[in-house]
C-alpha cells in the first residue's frame, strides 16, 4: 500500500542516515499552486530516493508487493543506459546493501 511504502521509506532514510549517507525524498507527483496551477515536482517515474554516499549517487524505487510502472521502468532505462546506480529495494536490508556495498 501507498502507506506501508511511505513508512518503509522513512525507515530507510533513517537507516540510511545513521550510516552517513545522504538519502533525498523525490516526489515525482504532481503539485497544485495556490493559483491553481499543476506542476510536476520531478520527472514522472523518477524514484523515490536518491541518495549520495561516499562519492557515488543511487536512485531507490521503494516497493512493496507492487510493481514498477512504466514510466518507473523507462527512468531506471535511462540511468541503467548512462551506468547511474538505480535500484528497486523491498527493505531496510535492501537499501543499506545496495548503497553500502555500491
Amino acid at each position: 500500500s501507498v502507506q506501508r511504502e511511505r513508512d518503509l521509506q522513512a525507515e530507510i532514510i533513517l537507516a540510511l542516515s545513521q550510516r552517513g549517507a545522504v538519502p533525498l525524498r523525490i516526489n515525482s507527483g504532481l503539485l497544485l499552486t495556490p493559483h491553481g496551477t499543476r506542476v510536476r515536482a520531478a520527472p514522472e517515474g523518477m524514484s523515490d530516493l536518491l541518495v549520495l554516499y561516499q562519492g557515488k549517487t543511487f536512485f531507490l524505487e521503494v516497493k512493496t508487493g507492487t510493481k514498477q510502472n512504466v514510466a518507473q521502468k523507462r527512468f531506471q532505462a535511462m540511468c541503467e543506459t548512462q551506468f547511474i546506480n538505480y535500484s528497486v529495494v523491498r527493505s531496510v536490508e535492501d537499501a543499506v546493501a545496495v548503497v553500502t556495498k555500491g
